[in-house]
């Protein structure tokens, strides 16, 4: 630890976050409940990267543009949960398209109108249009 000020007795521990927020939980102190989103998170990138290698067996392009669609995950709080909605969104638009000769470009045109605004009004636009002419059931393409 650092010893910031000697005159005010005040001292300030410098850790590694995620070190030693691991050894409170496992001394059951407060500090567990941020592991959870950690594990959550954890589960997520396993999933898309399930999915982008299932892809990559049919078709090597959607997985890269499943993989370059990761970027879109980013922030803390509500900017952390949009992101992550718009994100599940491209995956799913892309089990719209699967097996299409253009997939990769649709995956990529998604990813793209996820980035174009903050509450997603153009994602949900290119994936009104996906289903429009796609031949998928209801359940699937709303994600249920």
């Amino acid at each position: 630890y650092t010893d910031i000020s000697k005159n005010m007795n005040v001292n300030i521990e410098l850790h590694n976050t995620h070190e030693h927020r691991a050894s409170r939980a496992k001394r059951g102190e407060r500090g567990a409940p941020p592991l959870h989103r950690h594990k959550h998170e954890q589960e997520h990138l396993q999933h898309w990267l399930a999915v982008c290698h299932e892809a990559a067996v049919d078709d090597y392009a959607v997985a890269v543009e499943l993989l370059r669609s990761r970027r879109l995950v980013k922030g803390y709080s509500d900017t952390h949960a949009r992101s992550l909605s718009k994100f599940d969104k491209v995956l799913l638009g892309a089990r719209l398209v699967q097996g299409r000769q253009d997939a990769a470009k649709w995956v990529a045109r998604l990813r793209e109108a996820a980035l174009q605004d903050e509450q997603g009004e153009a994602l949900d636009g290119a994936i009104q249009t996906l289903k429009s002419f796609t031949d998928v059931p209801v359940d699937v393409a709303s994600g249920a």
